[in-house]
């Protein structure tokens, strides 16, 4: 059985006959691998009950990394060719349960995203409203000769940064700002070879325009559970 896209077997150095023996203690943790990646292949992201399994998700390939780490450590305490073949497993399992965790990631991301956009509009909405009630309260008060009420906007609170599941996991969500060299012949040499250091610290400090490189808002996701 293999994972999609994926080779069925880990590619650790074959000419160490260990490495079959590793493979084959962790055939449960490729099995887990599989389903993780199914689901978070299968999931689309649109509603709080989704974005709840999502977290779920994320928390399991997190766990799931915790795992594979604590049973390599066990390994590990073997010789050092067996140190190296545990390692290069690790890695592997590593790498292609962070893939599992990026991809669920991107997708809560997203979401979030779209509650964002959701929450503008509808304080646009309640905004539109309040202007044309204002508009209504100063004809009549034109009309009568009584001073209108002035309204006031009142603000929707925005959408949570931080997001618990019922079972104790969660996700918060982290703006920053950063950047890519888009044309490096483009930089001020204040900034040269381009130094990513030094743009690094001028996006940080504030910076939001730079010729030769588009700066601009990402989010990241940080779990826990």
């Amino acid at each position: 059985m293999k994972l999609p896209g994926e080779q069925e077997k880990i590619l650790v150095p074959n000419s160490l006959a260990t490495a079959v023996v590793i493979q084959d203690s962790f055939r449960d943790s490729l099995e887990k691998i599989k389903e993780l990646r199914e689901y978070a292949e299968a999931l689309q992201i649109d509603s709080p009950k989704k974005m709840e399994i999502a977290i779920q998700l994320d928390a399991d390939a997190k766990n799931l990394i915790k795992a594979v780490k604590l049973r390599v450590a066990k390994i590990i305490e073997k010789p050092e060719a067996f140190v190296k073949t545990a390692k290069g497993v690790l890695k592997t399992y590593t790498e292609n349960i962070e893939s599992v965790r990026y991809m669920v990631s991107n997708k809560m991301v997203s979401y979030r995203k779209f509650l964002d956009i959701e929450h503008q509009k509808q304080q646009a909405r309640i905004d539109e409203a309040n202007k044309a009630l204002q508009q209504e309260l100063d004809k009549q008060a034109t009309d009568s000769g009584v001073p209108a009420p002035q309204l006031t906007t009142v603000p929707l609170p925005p959408p949570e940064k931080t997001i618990r599941t019922s079972t104790g996991e969660s996700v918060t969500f982290k703006t920053r700002w950063t950047y890519e060299i888009s044309d490096p012949d483009a930089v001020s040499r204040e900034f040269c070879d381009p130094s990513p250091r030094k743009i690094a610290d001028a996006v940080k400090a504030g910076m939001r325009t730079m010729d030769g490189v588009r700066i601009f808002e990402t989010t990241d996701t940080a779990t826990r559970g």
